[in-house]
């Protein structure tokens, strides 16, 4: 069995020792559906997929010719086997995007997967797609075009990833893949849980992006929040409680907002609330993962020490390496450097402007200063963008590549999911080495399908 699907069949077994052995459970929420924290019934009759892009060969009189190129659908197209939950059935499936601009996509007849390709800027433009063979690097698909034309193909992989041009953008998967409204319905887990940090990896993501805060006992929990009550079955805050007291506790919703109660929405499946460091021991060493990127929710020097401690001393020098801590202060930023000498430590913008309006704190050397802790720096493009004019936030964005190259930082942007942003980057070529993404890698393979294509 390849390693992948080992990982991910492992895990399934896992997650469902976890869950209650009784009934269903259901909680209601505006999302306007109930949330499982019973396992549902799982179907998966496809062969294993390999993550990545295949090339595209014409099939002529049963041959597959060595050109490459669908008359439809381009030259590329990026696959991976996902998981789905539609009409209360659990079931895998293929997906992925097509160069220039289409995804695949999956509905669920009669407990049947049908398959069929969606321009990804007009939903009403599509057509049909059979596999008709599918082994773990080739594909035969039969496509049909928009007026009902076929075409036979053969699709071979051809690798997992693209370069970005000049510098190498890392995609990171924002709190794993998972529901996440109203960007990404595509994940089934909620966030910050190992499922959905396991799709990611799956679906082809480098790195995932998770959030701790410390509790009462001085260990880091998983959790973007201090009120437990925004997203888990558990009321009360992170850091009145010891980590014993979250053992049978579940994650049920995902936010796009998660301060905001108002904008938490369900996920399909619960799953359990776990400490870092059991997240740590069953992600470090995969593969698949590039960056390990931990975010430090705000707290005292000393009770950050005293978690990091518990789950990253005694880590090797590869194993720091994976690491990208997020932290608001360079005091706490020193902290870990010092314990993690080999990871990458960034300090964090809470709204996106501040690494170009406090030169002294993200640059220092930008004002005389010697610089002793931090290698990277992180703020929220995505937020400029949505509250700045373009000329502004052009400006602004720039202004921090700019000083990011001159100083030799490196820069992480968050978080993304609009179309229109992602190419905003690419246009003005402010290509970060890591980006967060809250939308399904397939979206994010398209663009960068795309980008290599002008190139």
């Amino acid at each position: 069995m390849p390693d992948n699907k080992r990982n991910k069949t492992n895990l399934i077994k896992k997650f469902k020792k976890l869950l209650p052995a009784t009934a269903l459970l259901l909680f209601t929420a505006c999302s306007g559906h109930n949330v499982l924290l019973e396992y549902p019934a799982h179907t998966d009759n496809l062969p294993q997929v390999t993550t990545g892009f295949y090339s595209v060969h014409p099939i002529v009189n049963g041959v597959a010719s060595e050109s490459v190129g669908s008359n439809f659908l381009g030259s590329l197209v990026y696959l991976y086997k996902d998981d789905f939950f539609i009409d209360n059935k659990y079931f895998s499936g293929i997906k992925g995007s097509f160069l220039p601009n289409y995804y695949i996509k999956t509905k669920l007849v009669k407990g049947e997967n049908i398959y069929y390709w969606q321009d990804a800027e007009n939903e009403d433009l599509k057509g049909g797609i059979q596999f008709r063979e599918i082994t773990e690097s080739k594909i035969i698909a039969e496509i049909t075009n928009d007026k009902n034309q076929t075409e036979l193909v053969e699709l071979r992989f051809y690798g997992h990833q693209l370069s970005e041009g000049k510098i190498k953008v890392l995609p990171i998967a924002h709190r794993g893949v998972c529901y996440q409204p109203p960007n990404n319905y595509d994940g089934i887990f909620p966030a910050n849980t190992s499922p959905a940090f396991e799709i990611s990896l799956a679906s082809g993501y480098k790195g995932i992006e998770l959030d701790v805060r410390v509790t009462k006992d001085k260990r880091f929990i998983i959790s973007h929040d201090e009120d437990l009550s925004v997203a888990t079955t558990l009321h009360g805050y992170v850091k009145d409680k010891n980590l014993a007291e979250f053992q049978n506790a579940m994650v049920i919703k995902s936010a796009f907002i998660p301060e905001k109660k108002s904008t938490a929405y369900e996920a399909f499946i619960a799953a359990p609330i776990e400490p870092l460091n059991d997240v740590l021991k069953k992600f470090i060493d995969d593969p698949r993962l590039e960056k390990f990127v931990v975010d430090i929710k705000p707290d005292t020097d000393e009770n950050i020490l005293a978690a990091a401690k518990y789950d990253f001393e005694g880590l090797t020098e590869i194993q720091q390496k994976k690491i990208l801590f997020l932290t608001r202060t360079e005091s706490s930023a020193k902290i870990l450097k010092e314990l993690c000498p080999f990871s990458d430590i960034a300090l964090e913008g809470s709204m996106g402007p501040e690494p170009v309006e406090e030169l002294e704190k993200f640059y220092p050397e930008a004002v005389g200063l010697p610089r002793e802790s931090h290698n990277t720096i992180s703020f929220g493009a995505n937020i400029i963008l949505a509250a700045k004019s373009i000329e502004t936030s052009t400006e602004m964005i720039g202004k921090a590549v700019e000083l990011s190259q001159q100083y030799d930082y490196k820069i992480l942007m968050w978080t993304f999911a609009k179309d229109w942003r992602i190419e905003f980057l690419r246009e003005n070529e402010f290509l970060p080495d890591f980006i967060l993404l809250d939308i399904p890698y397939y979206q994010y393979a398209l663009h960068q399908m795309k980008y290599e294509k002008e190139k």
